[in-house]
């Protein structure tokens, strides 16, 4: 082995048996330092004393633990109910049915509705929707009005009234107009209306412009209980309302 004496690093080349295993104090022949000297470990020595120390740890580690359990009272375990292990299914919840049409049912109203609310504005751009509308009662009631309005009142007897409403409609616009029905009603003073009547024109029927269509005169036998008499061209689109009294 070789010797290197820590004051003054002389080296020294010696022969193992001269330290032997339990060492031995040894003096550098150039600076007569005196020191204590052992043979030199195997390689992997000290990571091999360093690895036993760990394993020595760990066993007395696991040693407590078995005896801490075994100190420690036993514990019953509960057996697993059947299924509880096993992955959860989301099942997915279907829209009812109902709901399904009754939102279409919501689309179908609002799609019609539309047009309906704007169809002074779809008549004017497109008079040919008119026949659309006609099947709902709704017409072209653009250009058309009351003409030769006339009505009557005749006294009888019993304080009965006899009113005649003669009237005609004009179509003031430059194009064909479909006629919409024109019906009177009779209104008396609480507001209420007692008497209705047919269409006074033929509903449906064309009128070219400038033209005049005359009416069928209405009469009604009055006893005190016609306030108003209004007229509806197309429901209430167009109308005019004359007193009686």
């Amino acid at each position: 082995m070789i010797l290197i004496c820590p004051e003054c690093t002389a080296r020294y080349l010696v022969p193992d048996a001269a330290i032997g295993d339990n060492g031995r104090t040894v003096r550098c022949a150039k600076c007569a330092h005196t020191w204590f000297q052992t043979l030199p470990k195997p390689e992997g020595a000290a990571e091999a004393a360093s690895m036993e120390k760990v394993l020595t740890s760990i066993k007395e580690a696991i040693e407590h633990e078995q005896e801490d359990a075994a100190e420690a009272p036993a514990v019953k375990k509960r057996p697993l109910p059947f299924g509880s292990n096993l992955p959860v299914i989301i099942t997915m919840r279907k829209t009812p049915r109902s709901l399904k049409v009754f939102c279409v049912f919501m689309v179908l109203v609002c799609a019609s509705l539309y047009p309906l609310a704007h169809r002074d504005e779809l008549l004017e751009k497109y008079p040919e929707m008119a026949s659309l509308f006609e099947p709902m009662g709704i017409y072209d009631t653009q250009g058309l009005a009351l003409a030769d309005v006339n009505i009557t009142k005749t006294p009888k007897e019993n304080n009965v009234t006899s009113i005649k409403v003669e009237c005609a409609v004009i179509n003031e616009s430059k194009g064909i107009r479909t006629l919409p029905p024109l019906k009177v009603r009779v209104i008396n003073a609480a507001g209420a209306v007692v008497k209705i009547s047919d269409s006074l024109v033929e509903a449906g029927s064309n009128i070219k412009a400038s033209q005049i269509s005359p009416c069928k005169p209405f009469t009604y036998e009055s006893a005190g209980d016609a306030d108003k008499i209004q007229l509806d061209l197309a429901d209430s689109f167009n109308q005019m309302i004359q007193r009686t009294n």
